[in-house]
């Protein structure tokens, strides 16, 4: 677990805040919430302190991000310190990050237990690269790893089988709540090598990597499916929708995590769910709160059966 070395009452320093900026670093989020570490600017011990759980953080060593997210980071750093001093590990940072061309691939580290474990995965910052978009995790992954770590009781001691599983986070998760089976799917060649690295990189036991198209289904045991960030292409829905049915027994279930980037597709999607025969309720997830899930307005779980 990451702990604070620098005490509350000795530096005034907010120990959940500080963690929670370390968190979001460590997961590359785009939008750093800077006006939280703007305390941490104010002078060279405040700035070492963000330094170290943040750039300088021993994971971050381990698992170095893509270059063009630590660049941006530093950049907007120096910018935010304004005329006040800046912290020479910043400067010695940026110098050997511009001694080579930036990469825009690199580890993104997620935490969906309060920081006692994490999980590495290479991710591209390319909305879509090599013709995919699963080469990146989405949010409604960040809200099905939540969730699942809620409800653990749901994964232990069965066959799981993740579908369009992209970077791998979700199966990952999973793995941890001692589960029978994990059985990570996709059909992109890009995608399933890089599923295959978050499962080395992680040492995760139990988890295995299939190819599947959707557009030839075929039956796998299992005793939940779930799958995330995979409404999002209309022509791929019926597909889905039979795959999901394919899988599917009286006695088990199938979870979708999805972000609702426009209506009419996600109605598409119960619509063809219910032409394949198949029953679905929306499930409520008040509740749900992640430092990479702040809201879940646009979110959606659909717990679909035969």
């Amino acid at each position: 677990m990451l702990n604070c070395t620098h005490s509350t009452t000795a530096t005034g320093v907010d120990l959940e805040q500080i963690e929670k900026l370390s968190c979001l670093y460590l997961a590359n989020c785009r939008n750093f919430p800077w006006q939280l570490a703007s305390p941490f600017m104010k002078d060279y011990d405040m700035q070492k302190l963000l330094f170290d759980k943040t750039v300088g953080h021993e994971l971050s060593k381990q698992f170095p991000p893509a270059g063009e997210f630590l660049n941006n980071f530093i950049k907007t750093w120096i910018r935010k310190a304004g005329d006040g001093v800046v912290l020479e590990d910043i400067y010695d940072t940026l110098s050997s990050l511009l001694a080579s061309p930036l990469s825009n691939k690199g580890y993104r580290l997620y935490t969906f237990d309060n920081c006692q474990t994490f999980l590495a995965t290479e991710e591209t910052m390319a909305m879509c690269s090599k013709g995919t978009t699963g080469l990146q995790a989405w949010r409604a992954c960040f809200l099905a790893c939540v969730w699942a770590t809620k409800n653990p009781s749901l994964f232990s001691n069965k066959r799981v089988i993740e579908l369009g599983c992209g970077v791998g986070l979700l199966g990952a998760t999973i793995s941890r709540l001692s589960p029978t089976q994990v059985t990570l799917t996709d059909h992109h060649s890009s995608v399933l090598a890089s599923a295959h690295r978050t499962v080395t990189v992680n040492r995760l036991e139990h988890v295995a990597i299939e190819e599947l198209d959707w557009r030839e289904p075929r039956e796998m045991e299992c005793d939940v499916v779930v799958a995330a960030d995979v409404v999002f292409d209309p022509a791929l829905l019926p597909d889905l929708s039979l795959t999901i049915k394919r899988l599917l027994r009286p006695d088990n279930v199938c979870y979708v995590f999805s972000t609702v980037r426009n209506e009419a597709t996600f109605h598409e999607f119960v619509r063809c769910i219910s032409e394949a025969g198949l029953k679905s309720e929306h499930l409520d997830l008040s509740g749900i709160s992640h430092y990479l899930v702040e809201s879940v307005s646009d979110l959606r779980l659909l717990s679909i059966r035969l």
